[in-house]
């Protein structure tokens, strides 16, 4: 069976490939179809309904079953923010401090990267003088499942809750080294 997976994210799909190995399933990518991925709105008030979005457009897209994933951080002090916006949530602000053509040239990958950092400054400028006890926080994710019509034949809703740090631990190798160790 054929199971898009509709993501660009290489640590994803890896993952997904893993958890599957050994079962009749073989994960198609976005590049496995050489066509580039349709935008989809996520407009969504949830996670779930986002995920669920994806899928079903990606689904009708690829024709096959599709996967698709929606997750974020809701902090406490920020009543939920950013919640469904966390990847945009810096949206507006520059993505690298390269000029011009040079910071369009970063690609998707380092493109996302970039505005990761974005979001992460944003969220500690957001929580300065906040106190540690009012620094709680969850992450949530959700997964839906279509079939190639787009219908939604499954979905999944998880979280972890937590607390936002006062200041940027670890390093970029430091995660390189987590994900290698991960495979």
């Amino acid at each position: 069976m054929d199971l898009f997976f509709g993501t660009t994210n290489p640590g994803k799909l890896r993952e997904l490939r893993r958890l599957v190995a050994g079962l009749p399933i073989r994960v198609v990518s976005p590049h496995d179809l050489g066509r580039p991925m349709p935008e989809v709105d996520e407009d969504g008030r949830t996670f779930a309904e986002n995920a669920a979005k994806k899928a079903s457009a990606f689904a009708r897209f690829a024709g096959m079953y599709a996967l698709a994933d929606d997750s974020g951080l809701c902090v406490d002090a920020l009543g939920g923010a950013p919640g469904v916006r966390s990847a945009r949530w810096s949206e507006g602000e520059p993505v690298c401090d390269l000029p011009g053509a040079a910071a369009g040239e970063l690609g998707p990958v380092a493109g996302r990267a970039a505005q990761d950092e974005r979001n992460n400054d944003k969220l500690l400028r957001s929580l300065e003088g906040i106190p540690e006890a009012r620094r709680g926080a969850e992450y949530q994710a959700a997964l839906a499942l279509a079939r190639p019509d787009g219908t939604i034949v499954a979905s999944v809703s998880g979280a972890c809750r937590g607390r936002i740090g006062c200041e940027r631990r670890g390093t970029r190798e430091w995660q390189a080294q987590l994900h290698v160790g991960l495979r």
